[in-house]
């Protein structure tokens, strides 16, 4: 008679800032304004997640700024990769996911991230692998993506579309 397996549970937590989840967290007397962009804190996440024994720690990204800044810190202060590759040295088991857009990021370039990362981590790399569709990010990426996302030639300093003057996606004069 074939053993059957138990079925279990991976429990992964996220940390979008250096203030956790909670959107007025950055408020918080004792909080430090700047904690999304002090890699010690996300260090000392992973080091926490990994003495309560949970399999994962998870970062989302976003590569624009897509929230009112005035009210709350950005919460993607650091990238994902470098994050990772800080907590890997710092933890022994701990599973490392990072965000990855697929739609900023050539095949390549994704790639060559998530090998080094599986390397310096000694295998413990996951990949969050999204798309990304939203307008602040097609402000600051390629051409093709500006097209795809609007269906309009991506718009430029001196009025000819994708034409390599430097400004594609840019605002102002």
């Amino acid at each position: 008679m074939a053993a059957t397996k138990q079925p279990y549970m991976h429990l992964v937590v996220q940390l979008p800032s250096g203030q956790g989840i909670e959107p007025g967290g950055w408020r918080w007397p004792t909080t430090s304004k700047a904690a999304f962009l002090d890699e010690d804190v996300y260090i000392k996440a992973a080091r926490l997640a990994e003495q309560a024994k949970l399999d994962g720690l998870f970062i989302a990204d976003s590569p624009a700024i897509t929230m009112d800044i005035s009210h709350q810190p950005p919460h993607h202060g650091l990238d994902p990769i470098v994050l990772m590759a800080l907590m890997a040295k710092a933890t022994e088991r701990l599973g490392l996911i990072p965000t990855l857009s697929t739609s900023l990021n050539e095949p390549y370039t994704i790639a060559r991230m998530l090998r080094s990362l599986d390397v310096v981590s000694k295998g413990r790399m996951g990949w969050n692998v999204v798309t990304t569709n939203s307008q602040e990010a097609s402000l600051i990426t390629s051409p093709v993506f500006w097209t795809t996302l609007t269906s309009t030639p991506a718009p430029s300093k001196c009025g000819k579309p994708c034409c390599g003057c430097g400004a594609v996606g840019r605002k102002g004069p």
